[in-house]
């Protein structure tokens, strides 16, 4: 019986074995480090609520953001919402659905700040769904950032107001 030869590990394998070993260390620390980071202290051992990008987002552009309604003195006939887009040296204009104001007499608009005024209808498109509405730039508190889907890459979070 012939005893078979101990098979050897060649230099390219050693070096793959200690070049991915090492990758991956360094891989490890570099996450560890940048997730500690991200971490805030803990008060009496709670780790405390940390606000995601998405609520930040949100938080900035909340004031942009107004409530469209017609208002009957019995009931509220209808409702919905809308963002100022634009602003001019005497209006300020909302972009809202065309379906919100499409029955619409009189529309009231209720600003994050409560104030309560009245809005002119420019335009509406039934086929877009679209609808203008103006108002006095004294009542604007601000104004969205309309975001560019050009320069968006596919798993981006993206989210709507109005």
């Amino acid at each position: 019986m012939k005893k078979k030869k101990a098979s050897r590990i060649t230099p390219l394998v050693i070096f793959s074995f200690l070049a991915g070993a090492i990758t991956i260390f360094v891989l490890g620390i570099g996450v560890y480090y940048l997730t500690s980071s991200m971490k805030s202290p803990k008060k009496n051992n709670v780790e405390p609520y940390q606000k995601s990008p998405l609520a930040y987002s949100v938080e900035k552009i909340q004031d942009a953001v107004v409530m469209i309604r017609e208002d009957d003195k019995e009931s509220q006939k209808e409702s919905g919402s809308g963002f100022i887009y634009k602003v001019d040296k005497k209006y300020g204009y909302i972009l809202t659905n065309e379906h919100v104001v499409e029955n619409m007499e009189k529309i009231n608009i209720l600003t994050t700040t409560k104030e309560d005024i009245i809005g002119e209808l420019l335009g509406k498109d039934g086929y877009l769904d679209l609808a203008v509405i103006r108002i006095d730039k004294k009542y604007v508190n601000l104004v969205a950032t309309i975001g560019n889907s050009e320069v968006m890459n596919l798993g981006d979070t993206v989210f709507t107001v109005g």
